[in-house]
């Protein structure tokens, strides 16, 4: 709750204070005091809330009836975002106030307030000097001062208000890691006070004023995967032992793709950074920035997480409480069946240039601790823009073979990315498309353009089943729209993140420094992560049967738990031992097969025996019974449309006994 939600709800009014401070309202652009911001626990009520609230004004009007000390104190801001389940309030708080505060019961926390100056800066003095707690100075074109330490990040950005090391809002020159997708220590990299504020590093890039980012857009929610997609599987097989050795393999395979991509993007950097553009486009004047549109079939669960992009490591930290992902992702099981799945990226990105003449932070550094307290990136910008995720489920109506449905919906797809009028062909492919399949679509979103999307817009989380033309069609619409706020507004997007090996000094700190690599364990993190999806598809499916004894779902629900909290473990070893993470993820895999996975797998198989043929032909038995009954309770008169009753009747009876609710 505390690193999500509150940056998401009190962010935009914090930096709309800021601009709206006057520049002298703060001395040398340095942190204001606006009093303190208070969050409140996730599960209260709004009549919870509401009593708290008057529990603070209460206390302030018995203070100031004592005395005047506590004149001009008292909550000025509330917060409500029911939607997020978030609740807090701001305000300026005695001391002896405060302290209640921070003890109540219905406090998660309590952060300083502050704002900087975005107007016109103010002269430094000698005296200033870098802040151990995580406050941003503002750069001087003063040249006197040339200690490496007494510098600051571009006067831009909005500083870091909660002043505590990466929490909450994010900071250009933060450290970053990328393996939990979360920000460091601030000021890990610095501008020198004697470069001047006009030197660059590239060309200008189009103006956007987002200079604040939440960690994380997403609140938690768990595996979403449909008791539907697992009743037609074999469960046995689904269920099935992990391969260590296959494991392994993949990862070993995975990694050397993974160091050649790595070594073209080395090779395209230095180019990439002077020209400032990752791709042209011939849309390019009417959406400044970058515009990426693309649509990929993803055959396997592991593919999937990897065009996503998803993070391995940052969804099983988070898990239960926040996640890289939502996760309606994480439908596992969508994969086993006989169905084609597609991924559909619409990615607008927009950055602004930020000052050139940074170095490495050196009173930051301490021996030993450059991985924990540093990341193995630095955030050098923002960028506004968005990204649109569809993920499309093609399910074949008539038998059709995969590889003859694929050719009609890789054609229908050709409207992704498109505005205007759609071409003959890709009308064709979805006429084509239409009579032998149906198309289910879930939405996703990155970045706040998706909140906006989904509580301004209404747009919907996902279209339900149906004609691939109407779906399709609807998926278009939102595209269309979505790319138009995209290129319009400035909609806080991520970090630009940077490599810490081309930053001057970075060297200088040890002799033999250097970034921790994430590769190796981000990828044992998707197959972790894939297995913890299977666990918790593997719970639900227990507790939701009839089979499962009552004093047995315990243990089921206790040892998800352990399973969790064991993977959970590994990413925080993982995260401070990188170069150490194949015989820790191997012992892990082992422990999920042993203690769940293996465990529970014949009571799964016991819960799946109305799927086998005796247990289907008891299902048609009692649909046969049900229509009788129904047939009979219409008596002698019975009309074609008692008939059609009965006929719903008896597939209704199968499915309930199908799904074992009978």
């Amino acid at each position: 709750m505390k690193a999500i939600y509150w940056p998401l709800a009190l962010g935009p009014a914090l930096l709309r204070m800021a601009v709206a401070a006057p520049s002298g309202s703060s001395k040398d652009g340095a942190s204001e005091p606006l009093g303190h911001i208070v969050v409140l626990k996730q599960e209260l009520e709004s009549k919870h809330v509401d009593r708290h609230l008057d529990w603070v004004n209460g206390m302030h009007k018995g203070l100031n009836s004592r005395d005047d000390a506590d004149q001009g104190h008292g909550i000025e801001h509330t917060y409500r975002a029911h939607d997020i389940d978030f609740h807090g309030y701001s305000g300026k708080f005695s001391d002896e106030v405060l302290e209640k505060i921070k003890r109540h019961e219905h406090v998660d926390f309590v952060e300083e307030d502050g704002v900087h100056s975005l107007g016109e800066r103010q002269a430094e003095t000698p005296d200033d000097k870098p802040s151990d707690d995580g406050s941003n100075e503002q750069p001087s074109d003063d040249g006197n001062n040339k200690q490496p330490g007494k510098a600051s990040t571009p006067t831009e950005i909005v500083g870091n208000q909660n002043q505590n090391e990466a929490v909450g809002l994010l900071t250009i020159g933060q450290g970053y890691n990328t393996f939990l997708d979360k920000g460091r220590i601030v000021d890990a990299v610095i501008w020198p006070k004697n470069k001047k504020r006009a030197e660059t590093d590239g060309a200008a890039a189009p103006a956007g004023n987002e200079s604040t980012q939440v960690e994380t857009l997403f609140k938690w929610t768990p595996p979403t995967t449909d008791m539907d997609d697992l009743i037609d599987l074999d469960l046995e097989e689904y269920f099935e032992q992990p391969n260590l050795k296959e494991i392994n393999d993949r990862v070993i395979a995975e990694l050397k793709v993974l160091k050649e991509e790595r070594k073209k993007q080395e090779q395209d950097k230095d180019n990439a950074l002077a020209t400032n553009e990752i791709e042209t486009r011939a849309e390019k004047q009417n959406c400044p920035g970058t515009l990426r549109k693309e649509y990929k079939l993803t055959e396997d669960f592991s593919s999937y997480l990897k065009t996503l992009d998803i993070g391995g490591g940052a969804t099983i930290s988070g898990w239960g409480q926040s996640a890289s992902v939502s996760g309606n992702y994480l439908n596992q099981a969508k994969f086993a069946q006989n169905t084609l799945t597609y991924v559909a990226f619409l990615d607008v990105e927009k950055q602004k240039t930020q000052p050139g003449g940074f170095q490495i932070n050196q009173a930051r550094y301490k021996a030993g601790q450059f991985a924990r307290d540093f990341g193995d990136r630095w955030i050098h910008g923002f960028k506004t823009g968005g990204k649109m995720i569809a993920r499309l489920t093609f399910t074949s109506k008539d038998g059709t073979k995969t590889s003859d449905l694929k050719a009609h919906a890789d054609a229908s797809l050709g409207f992704w990315g498109v505005k205007g009028e759609l071409s003959l062909d890709v009308k064709k492919g979805m006429e084509e498309v239409s009579k032998r399949s149906s198309v289910e679509v879930s939405f996703f979103y990155e970045g706040a353009l998706g909140i906006f999307m989904e509580k301004d817009e209404k747009a919907p989380g996902n279209i339900p089943s149906g004609s691939a033309e109407a779906v399709l069609g609807q998926v278009k619409q939102w595209a269309d729209k979505f790319q138009s706020h995209a290129c319009e507004h400035t909609f806080a997007y991520g970090p630009l993140l940077d490599e810490y090996a081309t930053v001057p000094g970075f060297r200088d700190l040890d002799a033999n420094i250097k970034a921790p690599n994430y590769d190796t364990a981000l990828l044992y993190a998707h197959e972790i992560l894939r297995l913890m999806v299977k666990i918790e598809e593997q719970k639900n499916f227990l507790l939701s049967g009839k089979t499962l004894a009552e004093d047995k779902k315990f243990p089921v629900t206790t040892d998800a738990i352990e399973m969790i909290d064991a993977c959970k473990k590994w990413v925080e070893n993982a995260e401070l031992n990188p170069e150490n993470v194949k015989a820790p993820a191997n012992e892990l895999i082992k422990l999920l097969n042993d203690g769940f996975i293996k465990k529970y797998k014949a009571d799964v198989i016991k819960e799946q025996q109305k799927n086998t043929p005796q247990g289907m032909a008891e299902c048609r038995d009692r649909k046969v019974a049900a229509i009788k009954e129904c047939l009979a309770k219409a008596g002698s008169g019975k009309t074609l449309e008692d008939v059609l009753n009965c006929k719903d009747d008896g597939a209704d009876a199968f499915y309930r006994c199908k799904k074992g609710l009978e």
